[in-house]
């Protein structure tokens, strides 16, 4: 068994998944109840997208190790990708219940619930986080963005009010104040705000900050170019498409 065992993991290590589950399954017609084979297969399926063979391998693993509940979260993530976000919930659940400080877990939750429409639990599990950490500037953002799909324009505002309130400066906030002032046709207001992000990005990069995030960067400029191009500031707009292609 040990040799199977190493075998499969120098395959992992050399980048044969394939390779890699024949030799797991092998050793499983050997042993059938070695848990940590089937944790090993769940995480290569489950890797290759394999939604319905990893969920078997997890399920198996979770069959011979009742008390290790972090497979519930391979679990959930499972379901969720298969769109079967109740069984998603109730996975995640299992683990939330060992794990109440899991933050992680709370936002596949808050995502699981979303898909489901059941905003309520969705806030629920974001406004959690918060009461933890409320400089979680993630929690806030997709706080936001659950008022936003709602078309709660009161709740979008003073959450985004509240989240700078604690992250004056995160770019990730800003950006979302400054796109939503574009929506509302607040153009002097968004491009500030544009501007704002694209500078505090921009120092970030200066001094190689692990702050530094070129996605937000990148959308700041083409949001910025967006807004000009609608102005009639073509040449501007096109500088700052070609800022997007250089990141």
């Amino acid at each position: 068994q040990w040799a199977y065992t190493s075998l499969g993991l120098f395959y992992e290590l050399d980048q044969k998944p394939k390779e890699a589950i024949d030799t797991y399954q092998t050793l499983l017609k050997v042993n059938p109840d070695n848990a940590q084979v089937y944790l090993a297969l769940g995480e290569l399926y489950y890797n290759q997208k394999d939604n319905t063979k990893a969920l078997e391998a997890f399920q198996n693993y979770a069959g011979l190790k009742p008390d290790d509940l972090t497979v519930y979260d391979y679990i959930g993530l499972c379901y969720f990708r298969m769109d079967q976000y109740p069984k998603a919930v109730e996975a995640f659940q299992k683990l939330l219940e060992k794990q109440p400080a899991n933050a992680l877990v709370r936002y596949r939750l808050a995502a699981a619930y979303e898909q489901m429409k059941d905003y309520s639990d969705a806030e629920s599990q974001l406004k959690s986080i918060l009461d933890n950490d409320d400089k979680s500037v993630d929690a806030w953002v997709r706080l936001v963005l659950l008022y936003d799909k709602q078309k709660d324009d009161a709740k979008v505002a003073k959450t985004l009010a509240s989240g700078l309130k604690v992250n004056p400066n995160h770019p990730d906030l800003l950006l979302l104040q400054a796109m939503m002032d574009h929506e509302k046709n607040d153009a002097p207001a968004a491009e500030a705000g544009y501007r704002r992000v694209i500078d505090i990005e921009q120092a970030y990069k200066g001094k190689s900050s692990p702050d530094y995030n070129s996605g937000t960067l990148a959308q700041a400029y083409f949001n910025l170019g967006v807004l000009m191009d609608k102005a009639g500031r073509f040449n501007d707009a096109i500088d700052q498409m070609k800022r997007v292609l250089q990141i």
